[in-house]
């Protein structure tokens, strides 16, 4: 009876962590250089920021401005919403990155106007779909 009453108390337990100790595939990390920016007198704002793939196997992304597709997005009265011009994601295949595991890739956006943001970055497990994912990067300020 004991084993019994332990074996369902755990279930639980490895089922929860099941996602953290056997992932499989890109597990994919947006890191910023850091929470607030500031914009020069005349210009953007320069956001820097790294991709991780932490996973077992390739992370696929395919954009246009960039290999990796960001959309940027804008903190409204706590509503999230596209910040149009500053998307640099798009529909068309241009250049293409595979990330292999443990690899990153360091890049930039430009952010003219202030306010809180964050980024999505979009990838895949193969080069087919590599707008199957999204993760999201930390908020971040623009002064």
């Amino acid at each position: 009876m004991f084993r019994l009453n332990r074996m369902v108390w755990t279930l639980p337990v490895v089922a929860a962590l099941g996602g953290c100790i056997d992932s499989t595939g890109p597990q994919v990390a947006v890191d910023l250089s850091q929470s607030d920016f500031t914009r020069p007198t005349e210009g953007p704002a320069i956001v820097r920021y790294t991709v991780h793939n932490g996973g077992d196997s390739y992370a696929y992304f395919s954009g246009c401005a960039s290999p990796i597709p960001v959309v940027l997005e804008r903190d409204n009265n706590g509503t999230w919403e596209d910040a149009g011009e500053y998307n640099t994601s798009c529909p068309t295949s241009g250049q293409q990155l595979a990330l292999e595991p443990g690899a990153s890739h360091a890049d930039s956006i430009s952010v003219a106007d202030a306010g809180q943001f964050r980024m999505n970055v979009w990838f895949g497990s193969s080069i087919s779909s590599p707008y199957a994912y999204a993760i999201r990067s930390a908020t971040f300020q623009v002064h």
